[in-house]
């Protein structure tokens, strides 16, 4: 067995159990449309080191400060409903654990159908 600290862990592909950081910041994001009229986008982005959930935030292009929906997930996927059709957004992804949140992914940028 391995102590909580021991640098091999890295060897093996693992964190630590002692290191207590937040989680990569997810990269590659992709927003996707659904259905025309459904107020539905797709949202998907690659797998983030250390994340044990991910916030997906849609913000208005027009007013960035105005947040159209969050979401917190567990898989480096998200679906969001309910969105204003016809409405320019920005999203980004953050990684969540027990360290805390990380900065938030590139937006990506999309219309909501």
């Amino acid at each position: 067995m391995l102590d909580d600290d021991d640098p091999r862990w890295y060897a093996f592909g693992f964190e630590r159990p002692s290191d207590p950081e937040t989680g990569n910041v997810p990269e590659n994001l992709v927003v996707a449309p659904g259905a025309a009229g459904s107020g539905r986008i797709f949202v998907d982005w690659d797998d983030a080191r250390r994340a044990e959930k991910y916030r997906a935030t849609v913000n208005n292009t027009a007013n960035p400060r105005v947040v159209l929906e969050t979401k917190i997930v567990e898989e480096s996927e998200a679906t969001l409903d309910g969105l204003p059709a016809g409405t320019s957004i920005l999203v980004t992804v953050t990684t969540l654990n027990d360290a805390g949140e990380s900065q938030p992914s590139e937006p990506a940028s999309g219309i909501v159908p």
